[in-house]
């Protein structure tokens, strides 16, 4: 198995073969049409000079690793930031009262692209009620993110549920219905759903701790635009549910 580059390494590599075609297509001309004999020791040193040239382009970190710091010395080049890696415990806990907990998600494939939305609905007796997901066709992902929410508090406003934890791991949907500022594509559905509650707030959660919804909005997302899927109990493809005894763990 080959070992594992540093994106710093990488990009110096990705230059320098690019570079390095480049100038053997030139230097076949030249011995071709121009007679010139070929030098290997010119060459080489061409390239890591063109290469180096090119450092101003490239953002990639770096490990800190001895293998780092012999290539980045071999073309001459200045050491670049080392990306840390923070480990930050996650926990989950279910709502008190009669609230009942909406975990949302939802994504569109090369943003935007297909895409898909899920959701998972808990009471607080570690009970799932339910678990939908939908596709959606071509949005963006704040679309797909937006529509989960709604359709979410639609679904348990259905059920008689006026007392709503919602549960998603974007900021800027839980920014956009906390102040005020809802699309106005869900405007109208969202100025409904808001009059029949009782209560309602949001949490951010990290993908760690709404791995359920997460994975009802990647099957949301094979699926054709209106499709959806519904499950009255966890569904058969999903192993594990959110804990709130279990610590996990988010890297980044």
């Amino acid at each position: 198995m080959a070992k594992l580059k540093s994106p710093a390494v990488q990009e110096i590599w990705m230059t320098a073969a690019y570079i390095t075609m480049k100038e053997l297509c030139l230097l076949r001309n030249r011995v071709v049409y121009d007679g010139i004999h070929p030098n290997a020791e010119e060459m080489k040193k061409r390239i890591i000079q063109l290469t180096k040239e090119c450092e101003v382009r490239m953002k990639g970190c770096m490990w800190n690793t001895v293998e780092d710091l012999l290539i980045l010395k071999k073309f001459g080049m200045k050491c670049r930031k080392v990306k840390t890696s923070k480990i930050q415990e996650c926990s989950f806990s279910f709502p008190t009262g009669n609230q009942i907990l909406l975990c949302c998600d939802g994504a569109s494939r090369n943003n935007p692209g297909e895409a898909g939305y899920g959701f998972v609905g808990k009471n607080n007796a570690c009970t799932v009620l339910i678990a939908m997901a939908g596709g959606m066709g071509i949005p963006t992902n704040f679309i797909a993110e937006v529509f989960a929410v709604i359709n979410a508090c639609e679904w348990a406003i259905s059920e008689g549920f006026f007392q709503l934890c919602i549960r998603t791991d974007s900021m800027s949907v839980i920014h956009s219905f906390t102040s005020g500022k809802v699309p106005w594509y869900v405007q109208t559905r969202w100025n409904k759903i808001v009059e029949v509650l009782i209560s309602f707030t949001f949490i951010h959660s990290y993908r760690e701790i709404n791995f359920s919804a997460d994975g009802m909005e990647k099957m949301g997302s094979t699926l054709s635009r209106g499709e959806k899927r519904i499950f009255l109990n966890i569904p058969p493809f999903m192993i594990h549910m959110e804990n709130p005894d279990v610590t996990y763990y988010r890297f980044g």
